[in-house]
C-alpha cells in the first residue's frame, strides 16, 4: 500500500470514528501525529465565554500510535486514552500532546522527530466540503485540455490529502500560555495535528511532474517549480506559497521581479493556471483555499 493509499485509509477510519462519537482522536499516520473528531465544530476563540460551556461536557483524548508502520488490522490496539471530568482549555490540550509524543514510533529516516510546532493544526471537522469541489474541477480540466501533463497524479495526490476546516488561531505553546484571548476553553469536538518536522514541500498547479520534492535550505519557490517542469499555460510570474501554518504568501518567480523568500519543511508551492474555461474560472483559488486547510 502506497503512501496516498494510506492516508486515504487513515482518513476513512477517522470519520468512523467520528461518526461512532470520539470527541478527539490524537492519530499518526505517515509519521504524522494527527487527531480526529466527531461533527460538532469547536467554539471559536472569538465567541468563548466559560459560561456558555455546559457542564457536563467530559472530553476523551484517544492517542494513536504507528498507524503508518502497522496493518490495519492492528490499529485499533494502538492507541491511548486519556479523559478530561471538565472542558480543557488550549494550552492542556498543548501540553498533553507534547508530553505524549514519546509514546508514538516515528520513523527513525526523519531528520528530526521532536514536534513541529510550525505545522500543527488546529481543525473544526474532516473533510472540508470544497475538497470535491477542485477533485471535481481537476476532473473537468483534464477532459477538456486532455494534453495538460500532470492533472491525474494532480488528482491523486489531492484526493490523498487530509484536508478539514481549520481553525487559524495561534498555537504557539508560549503564547497561547500567556494570552488569555490565545488560549479558548475546548468542550466540543475538533481534531488537532501535531506532526514531527517533514523533509519536504508539495508542488502542485500548472506543472508537469505534480508532487513532493525534497525541501532544500534556502531554496526559493522559483527552484522547485523547475523541477517540477512548468506548463506553457501558467502563470510565469509569481507563485503561491502556503506555509505550514496555513499562512498565504506570494513569491516571485521571474528573472525580472526574483525576490528571495524561504520557504518552510512541509508548504505547498501552488502554480497558477494563466488560462482557464471560464466554468473553471475559481479552480486556481480554490485549490489555494484547499491547501491552507491541509493537515500535514
Amino acid at each position: 500500500m502506497n503512501t496516498f493509499q494510506q492516508k486515504s485509509s487513515l482518513l476513512k477510519k477517522a470519520q468512523f470514528l467520528a461518526s461512532s462519537g470520539v470527541v478527539l482522536c490524537l492519530m499518526a499516520y505517515n509519521s504524522a501525529f494527527a487527531s480526529t473528531v466527531s461533527t460538532s465544530s469547536i467554539i471559536s476563540t472569538s465567541s468563548i465565554s466559560d459560561s456558555s460551556i455546559p457542564a457536563q461536557q467530559k472530553p476523551k483524548v484517544l492517542l494513536f500510535s504507528g498507524l503508518a508502520q502497522s496493518s490495519l488490522e492492528d490499529r485499533d490496539s494502538q492507541h491511548i486514552e486519556l479523559n478530561y471530568s471538565n472542558p480543557i482549555r488550549l494550552s492542556q490540550l498543548l501540553k498533553d500532546s507534547a508530553d505524549n509524543l514519546n509514546k508514538f514510533h516515528i520513523d527513525a529516516l526523519l531528520a528530526d522527530t521532536s514536534a513541529y510546532w510550525a505545522g500543527a493544526g488546529l481543525f473544526e471537522y474532516f473533510p472540508h466540503p470544497i475538497k470535491a469541489e477542485v477533485l471535481s474541477q481537476i476532473k473537468s480540466l483534464s477532459l477538456s485540455r486532455p494534453e495538460t501533463l500532470g492533472l491525474s497524479t494532480q488528482q491523486e495526490i489531492v484526493q490523498s490529502l487530509a484536508i478539514g476546516k481549520r481553525v487559524f488561531t495561534p498555537l504557539d505553546v508560549d503564547l497561547v500560555r500567556i494570552d488569555k484571548k490565545h488560549n479558548p476553553l475546548l468542550s466540543r469536538n475538533f481534531t488537532f495535528v501535531l506532526p514531527p518536522r517533514p523533509n519536504h514541500v508539495l508542488v502542485l498547479g500548472a506543472v508537469g511532474k505534480p508532487g513532493q520534492q525534497r525541501w532544500q535550505s534556502r531554496s526559493g519557490a522559483d527552484t522547485y517549480i523547475q523541477q517540477a517542469l512548468p506548463l506553457n499555460l501558467a502563470d510565469n510570474s509569481y507563485a503561491t506559497v502556503i506555509q505550514p501554518d496555513g499562512v498565504i504568501e506570494t513569491h516571485s518567480i521571474a528573472y525580472w521581479n526574483r525576490n528571495h523568500k524561504d520557504i518552510a519543511p512541509g508548504a505547498a508551492i501552488y502554480l497558477g493556471f494563466s488560462r482557464l474555461p471560464s466554468e473553471l474560472s475559481s479552480f486556481n483559488a480554490n485549490m489555494i483555499e484547499l491547501l491552507r486547510n491541509k493537515a500535514l
